[in-house]
């Protein structure tokens, strides 16, 4: 029996296996940087005014012990209007601990501007020494309660690649607080320069109003939905968040079964060194004086007999802070935090 020879170009396109369409995972998106870096900024508006309060009395106090001044102050009292900011920021700190916890991050950086624009309010209309010493006091609250809140917000809202660089904002805007009022001071108007200085909370209320509440926050109390819209907008539009946004949920759970008391972390051994180390930096920082170089900076230099203008030795000790807070930011993450 004569068999019938098939085409072999025939067979193979008759008989060939049907492609199998295997679905091809969602393209991912680069997240957009751009919202993480306004809502940085918008945040750290507060610690620029910070940093005002450290640097004011450096130009307020020759002023306030001119002779034309509204009311004039001693050496004696000087000191203190100096010391009380350090004594309102170690009562500062504690209250806002608990509120960005019990209210939120997004609040609890706006309750900051609070302290500090009663506190200007107060110095503008006083005639009293011991309503600039009540003053002073007053907003060393804000002093302390930046250095809890903002870095919390800043870590919980952007993601690890930015991290280094945009927390490192802080400090920058801390001496750029320094630097301005050292600037504004040097034009040796009083009311102008505490006008300036009250303008600066204003204006970070009015800017991070708008800005997200942080994502881990809102999942802390049970609100995915709203944790997504918040992460959406500072991830940007076209970026998928559902993944990072369960791997927040799970550390947020986490966090909640770990969460231990202050017994818990003084018999920890991991608490007590993290503490150690951290108390150990801060403290040499603050025991080197830098306060009572930032509070007299223009006082010191005139004591010092120098040639140049105390008011200006002051701006250059402040631009060159600046300066040196915007060189550690590229190298925070290459070299390291210890480096």
């Amino acid at each position: 029996m004569e068999m019938e020879m098939s085409d072999p170009n025939s067979l193979q396109d008759n008989d060939a296996p049907t492609e199998t369409r295997i679905p091809q995972p969602a393209e991912v998106t680069a997240t957009d940087k751009v919202p993480q870096i306004l809502a940085t900024i918008a945040a750290n508006i507060i610690v620029v005014s910070a940093g005002t309060l450290l640097s004011w009395t450096s130009p307020a106090t020759p002023m306030l012990q001119h002779q034309d001044s509204p009311f004039r102050i001693t050496d004696h009292e000087a000191s203190w209007v100096g010391s009380l900011l350090a004594l309102g920021a170690a009562f500062g700190g504690p209250p806002f601990g608990m509120l960005v916890n019990m209210v939120g991050r997004k609040l609890a950086i706006l309750a900051l501007s609070l302290p500090v624009t009663v506190s200007w309010i107060l110095i503008l209309c006083t005639r009293s020494v011991a309503w600039l010493y009540i003053a002073r006091l007053v907003s060393g609250l804000t002093l302390g309660g930046v250095v809890f809140v903002i870095p919390i917000y800043v870590a919980e809202i952007v993601e690890p690649s930015v991290r280094g660089p945009l927390s490192a904002v802080f400090q920058v805007a801390f001496n750029i607080g320094i630097l301005y009022a050292y600037v504004v001071g040097a034009a040796g108007h009083y009311t102008l320069l505490n006008l300036t200085c009250l303008a600066l909370p204003v204006l970070a209320v009015l800017i991070f109003v708008w800005m997200p509440e942080a994502p881990q926050y809102l999942l802390t109390k049970d609100n995915r939905a709203g944790a997504a819209k918040s992460l959406q907008w500072l991830r940007g539009k076209s970026h998928n968040v559902e993944h990072e946004l369960q791997q927040l949920k799970e550390v947020a759970e986490k966090e909640a079964r770990n969460r231990g008391s202050l017994k818990d972390m003084l018999t920890s051994p991991l608490a007590v060194k993290a503490l150690v180390i951290s108390t150990g930096l801060v403290s040499f920082q603050q025991l080197g004086g830098i306060c009572v170089v930032l509070f007299y900076t223009e006082t010191i230099f005139q004591a010092a007999g120098s040639s140049m203008s105390a008011s200006l030795s002051a701006v250059i000790v402040g631009t060159v802070m600046l300066i040196m807070s915007f060189c550690i930011m590229p190298i925070m993450d290459r070299a390291g935090r210890g480096t």
